[in-house]
């Protein structure tokens, strides 16, 4: 589903369910800090997912066999 639509596309997403998250603590009259923690937690992922994506190891010999075998095109 995701692949179809980019990684823009889910970022997007994700910034959009944070400020929806945050809108709502805050129309809920909830304090500050709540706020706040709110936006960190939702945030964090997005700080944490590039620095783990930075040291996967490459795909390996059989991973890429199994992707070239299971593409719809193959008969």
């Amino acid at each position: 589903m995701f692949a179809s639509r980019g990684a823009n596309w889910a970022i997007g997403l994700w910034i959009g369910v944070t400020l929806a998250v945050v809108a709502g603590s805050v129309l809920l009259d909830a304090r500050l800090s709540t706020s706040v923690l709110l936006f960190v937690i939702c945030a964090s992922p997005l700080g944490i997912i590039p620095v783990i994506a930075a040291g996967a190891s490459p795909p390996t010999v059989a991973e890429l066999l199994n992707k070239v075998g299971t593409d719809e095109n193959v008969r």
